[in-house]
């Protein structure tokens, strides 16, 4: 699996951060690509209605709880990167900005997913929990507010973009033990 490499790869230079990040990492990948795998029908190209899952079925709760945990480890992986990075001043203003960025943007999903209440950023609008629904050919995404959305495969990749930036930028400064 192409993405489960990149993930590995990309996923070494927290080494510098903790030790077990990796790891954490390398399992979340391997639950994303389970996701996909398992509900292939939903991240099809196809829109077959007749392949949806009907809410509250076993399938339906499988699918929304394993999602869920995916983007709470994964904000865990992205908080602590945060924090750490800040303790050890691993990384210049811009990618402790990107680093930033990336955890805000988890937050607003996360946020109300854990808390049952909206971001505290700013998102007056967004709802207390976001409703779960789903995209052919994106799989989970969730509504947060009347006009915005969050898809688990848009999070996954924006998680990806970071982990490749720290990575690149311990290729150019050495940060590994």
């Amino acid at each position: 699996m192409k993405e489960w490499n990149e993930w590995k790869t990309y996923s070494r230079v927290l080494d510098c951060i903790d030790p077990f990040l990796p790891f954490f990492v390398e399992g979340l990948s391997d639950l994303s690509d389970n996701l996909i795998e398992k509900f292939k029908d939903i991240h099809s190209q196809e829109d077959d209605k007749d392949k949806l899952m009907v809410f509250g079925s076993p399938e339906f709760l499988e699918y929304w709880t394993l999602s869920q945990l995916w983007v709470t480890g994964s904000y865990e992986v992205i908080r602590t990167i945060d924090q750490k990075a800040s303790e050890k001043n691993l990384f210049d203003g811009e990618i402790r900005k990107d680093i930033k960025d990336v955890k805000h943007y988890f937050e607003r999903i996360r946020v109300p997913m854990t808390k049952m209440e909206s971001a505290r950023r700013g998102y007056k609008d967004d709802y207390n929990y976001p409703l779960l629904h789903f995209k052919m050919g994106e799989g989970a995404i969730w509504m947060i507010n009347k006009t915005t959305y969050l898809s688990r495969k848009v999070l996954s990749e924006t998680f990806l973009k970071l982990l490749k930036i720290l990575y690149e930028f311990n290729k150019k400064n050495s940060l590994q033990k």
